[in-house]
């Protein structure tokens, strides 16, 4: 979430700075419509805000990581989520599950946040940071989001993984017709589609 509202504030000062710089008259309108009366104010509270958000990081593993108290928590075992006898598949939805409070007090993802963000972001991040977002964030995501697979399938083909980039992409191809988050009564994971 930081990093998203961190690109978003640098990319709204950079756009403002350009439309002011090469449409004077589009931006003046602009700039009329939605009160910046301040000009060299308001976008210089956009950079600051940019430059001043927390993004949790671990130099030592080169890791971006989930929250900032990621690596104090306790990791979450699978016999814990799911114990022995359950009739729960290990890819069941562990939201339906467990209580949210109970998640967030371990290491453990429904989905792949970090790694989304930096296939969404890509050129924010180094080659070293993705491979070890990558290894770190695949162990402790439940795989229970559609989103799950094609984001760790276009990882994976971005670090060049052609194995890995297969097995995901096939994942998220079949989440519908395979049923593999158990919830495609309730409709179509669109978004996985995408």
């Amino acid at each position: 979430t930081n990093l998203m509202a961190q690109a978003h504030l640098q990319y709204a000062a950079r756009l403002a700075r350009k439309l002011q710089a090469k449409y004077p008259q589009q931006w003046a309108d602009i700039a009329s419509y939605v009160r910046i009366d301040d000009f060299e104010g308001e976008v210089t509270k956009f950079e600051r805000a940019a430059d001043a958000m927390f993004i949790p990081f671990d130099a030592k593993r080169h890791l971006h990581l989930q929250d900032e108290s990621f690596l104090r928590k306790k990791p979450w075992s699978a016999s814990k989520m799911f114990p022995a006898g359950s009739s729960h598949r290990p890819d069941a939805v562990l939201i339906e599950q467990h209580h949210p409070l109970a998640i967030y007090r371990h290491q453990i993802c429904k989905q792949a946040d970090v790694v989304l963000c930096q296939v969404v972001l890509s050129n924010h991040f180094t080659e070293d940071e993705k491979r070890a977002s990558f290894a770190f964030y695949e162990n402790l995501t439940t795989q229970d989001s559609s989103l799950t697979a094609s984001t760790f399938s276009m990882m994976a083909s971005e670090l060049r993984d052609v194995k890995k980039a297969q097995y995901y992409f096939r994942r998220s191809l079949l989440v519908d017709i395979d049923n593999i988050v158990g919830n495609t009564g309730s409709g179509i994971h669109a978004s996985a589609m995408a």
